[in-house]
């Protein structure tokens, strides 16, 4: 098990509970050198404001990543040291993976990177440039999600047009009956261009970002019936989904002055 070294012996209560066991091979590491980086997607799930929404194993300190052990090796090292190391045949002569994957495995976690030092081919923009915008839009569908739970509803769902005239009309309506869905509104005209290139990333990442939520992406076609082109996304949690009800009486009498001792 690879873990990080301190300059003491003594490891105190606090640092014991910010240390962190990820699943993926095995490594431990502390909570703060994950959110250290808070625009990559390790980052964003260990933030202080999302600490509700993990979900450990067992009660532990263990979270499981569905990921290539040999590959996280190296994006863990980006958190320690702020660095990429590129592997190469003379350093690792058994490399069982290829830069392709490890290019791979990088932008699955929105770890910014350049082209490594010996590459000789030209990399295409999404390597050279931040994935902000869909990290953002990751963010805007987790928060539209929370706002739907808050108001006991189980299912959320969006059509996002290639067609730029198709949006607006959408948009004014479905915000005038539900106020909060502007929240995905400001991406509505990127959405689509997201969802034709990283679909299937987005289901990954939004399952590690809110394992509870479920994403589900329907692509449609040009039809008779309609014409116009569009993604359909549908955010749901299950219908039976735990609202701790106790603690939220706690709360509302709280706030609104019961005592419960008495």
């Amino acid at each position: 098990m690879t873990t990080e070294t301190t300059e003491t012996t003594e490891i105190t209560t606090e640092k014991i509970e910010s240390i962190v066991v990820l699943n993926v091979g095995g490594y431990e590491t502390y909570r703060s050198s994950l959110t250290a980086y808070p625009d990559t997607l390790l980052g964003t799930m260990f933030a202080d404001r999302n600490s509700s929404l993990l979900k450990p194993i067992a009660g532990s300190n263990e979270y499981f990543i569905d990921r290539d052990g040999h590959l996280f090796r190296y994006v863990l090292q980006f958190y320690r040291t702020g660095t990429i190391h590129w592997p190469t045949p003379k350093e690792s002569p058994s490399l069982s993976f290829t830069k392709s994957e490890l290019y791979q495995e990088l932008d699955f976690f929105q770890i910014p990177f350049p082209p490594p030092p010996s590459s000789s081919q030209p990399q295409s923009l999404i390597h050279t440039l931040p994935p902000k915008k869909i990290i953002s839009f990751l963010h805007a569908l987790r928060d539209v999600m929370h706002e739907s739970i808050a108001n006991y509803e189980s299912t959320i769902n969006f059509s996002f047009n290639r067609n730029e005239a198709d949006k607006n009309d959408y948009w004014n309506n479905y915000v005038a009956k539900k106020p909060y869905v502007g929240i995905v509104r400001p991406f509505a005209w990127i959405a689509y261009s997201i969802l034709e290139r990283f679909g299937e990333d987005m289901g990954r990442w939004m399952k590690v970002l809110v394992p509870e939520i479920t994403f589900r992406i329907e692509k449609h076609l040009p039809s008779g019936h309609d014409p116009r082109p569009y993604y359909r996304v549908t955010l749901s949690v299950q219908d039976d989904y735990d609202y701790d009800c106790e603690l939220i009486r706690k709360k509302v009498d709280t706030d609104i002055g019961i005592n419960r001792d008495n």
